[in-house]
Order: C-alpha cells, then sequence, then structure tokens
C-alpha cells in the first residue's frame, strides 16, 4: 500500500481545494504537521508537484486567506 509523504497531499488537497467539505481542515492539519508559516512555502510545495499555470488564482487567494489572522 502506498502513503504519499504529507508535501504531496498538502499540494493535492490545496490544488483541488473547495470551499465546501473537509479541505480546509485537511490543508490546516497538513500545514500544521509540517510547521508550514506562510502561503509561500505552501506555493512552493505546492509549485514543486504542479506546473505554475495550471494552479489557479482562487488558490493562491485561498492559500492567502488560510495565513490571515
Amino acid at each position: 500500500m502506498y502513503v504519499p509523504e504529507p508535501d504531496y497531499l498538502l499540494a493535492m488537497k490545496t490544488l483541488a481545494a473547495r470551499v465546501e467539505g473537509t479541505d480546509k481542515q485537511d490543508i490546516q492539519f497538513l500545514i500544521k504537521l509540517m510547521g508550514l508559516t506562510s502561503a509561500e512555502e505552501v506555493f512552493s510545495i505546492l509549485e514543486t508537484y504542479y506546473p505554475h499555470q495550471q494552479i489557479k488564482p482562487a488558490t493562491q487567494y485561498f492559500l492567502e486567506e488560510l495565513f490571515e489572522k
């Protein structure tokens, strides 16, 4: 059985993020688990697995919103 690494799970969840459902909670859990502290760190991980042109602007806004406090 293959279990993906947390950074890959984070990239997949972030790219597919839906406002409805559990994606936001899953992403927040992975961010905390990995000790990430900024949207830029998450975006960098995302770009490791997916080409920049495949990442929607809404994804970047979603990430920035997660770190606003």
